[in-house]
């Protein structure tokens, strides 16, 4: 199976009732050109949930939010997944590394003593 992951974000927003959404959204092309919008909560890892699909022609197959689970969840292919979480994993690393960095030069700022 042929894909390209042309974008890969964290994501956080408010979800139904106020609570918090927190995951990563991505999206993947297939050799056909369809386009999937896809999500993975922080506590659905190591599976990915198809949010939207669209032809090649951007005709909707079906569209919904980022997150979405209150209609059936549909799971992205194994292969696609194992890939969209080695990305997923190196985007959490260095937001991780970049937090640390802005913490350390706060504490380490003559306003912060």
């Amino acid at each position: 199976m042929e894909f390209e992951i042309t974008a890969l974000a964290a994501r956080s927003e408010r979800g139904l009732f106020g609570t918090m959404l927190n995951g990563y959204e991505a999206t993947v092309v297939d050799s056909e050109g369809n386009t999937y919008g896809v999500s993975q909560l922080e506590h659905e890892s190591p599976q990915w949930g198809v949010d939207s699909a669209f032809s090649k022609n951007g005709y909707p197959y079906f569209s919904n939010g980022f997150g979405c689970r209150v209609v059936k969840v549909r799971a992205i292919a194994d292969e696609i997944a194992q890939a969209l979480n080695t990305r997923r994993d190196k985007l959490a690393a260095e937001i991780a590394a970049a937090e640390a960095k802005a913490k350390a030069e706060a504490e380490a700022s003559p306003a912060a003593q």
